[in-house]
């Protein structure tokens, strides 16, 4: 019988993966959840946790369900795991949260979401990067103001010294550079020559303006222009 306020297609993926899981219990509730959480499909994985999955089961690269919802954008997956015990800060093979993925992916809602719900908005993964490195290296600007509203550290620096401004100054992020300097980013700092080492004269120039508006008096010396 058809479940009613469901479509066809989520009555076939429930009769379908109840079926898998009927079959193996014990080998596949997970998987289904794993599967559901990617794709985005709560009822399904509302279903699979009442039968037993678990919220904390892992994948091939160490990732939680938390984190493929997150990183596949998929608001309403996160928030049934969070309500179902998910650990929200759990870490993958390469000490990334669920915020981190999240940020990643530009997903704004799920992170702000996860910021909400008290994810920790500076875990640094095993490369030493915040959630505010990844969104700015990955251009998500809109992502990058919603972080720094939340009060991410503007600051971090990851490994090899790098902060989210010299990553966006390196790849003519405007948009990022300007929020950075509006929440008072320090383009004095210095890091360690990495791939992320700002030419002299280089984004920054255009963004004179907006380091005077904004009261950065460092960007100048620092770009080496006089």
């Amino acid at each position: 019988m058809a479940v009613e306020g469901r479509s066809r297609v989520q009555q076939n993926d429930l009769l379908l993966h109840e079926a898998v899981i009927k079959n193996e219990p014990a080998a596949k509730n997970n998987d289904v959840l794993q599967c559901a959480c990617t794709r985005g499909a709560l009822d399904v994985a509302a279903y699979a946790i009442s039968l037993g999955a678990r919220v904390q089961g892992e994948d091939a690269a160490g990732d939680a369900p938390l984190a493929l919802a997150a990183r596949a954008g998929h608001t309403s997956s996160v928030e049934l795991l969070l309500d179902s015990g998910a650990d929200i800060d759990a870490i993958n093979k390469v000490g990334r949260t669920a915020l981190h993925v999240a940020c990643e992916g530009g997903h704004s809602s799920t992170a702000v979401l996860l910021v909400s719900r008290g994810a920790d908005r500076e875990y640094r993964d095993h490369s030493g990067r915040t959630p505010l490195h990844l969104a700015a290296v990955h251009r998500h600007t809109e992502l990058v103001r919603a972080l720094l509203d939340a009060g991410c550290n503007v600051d971090a620096t990851d490994n090899n010294e790098v902060t989210a401004l010299q990553m966006a100054c390196a790849q003519g992020c405007r948009g990022i550079v300007e929020h950075l300097l509006a929440f008072g980013a320090d383009v004095h700092l210095q890091n360690n020559g990495s791939e992320f080492l700002i030419p002299p004269g280089g984004c920054l120039r255009e963004l004179l303006d907006y380091a005077t508006k904004f009261g950065n008096v460092f960007v100048k010396p620092y770009c080496g222009l006089q």
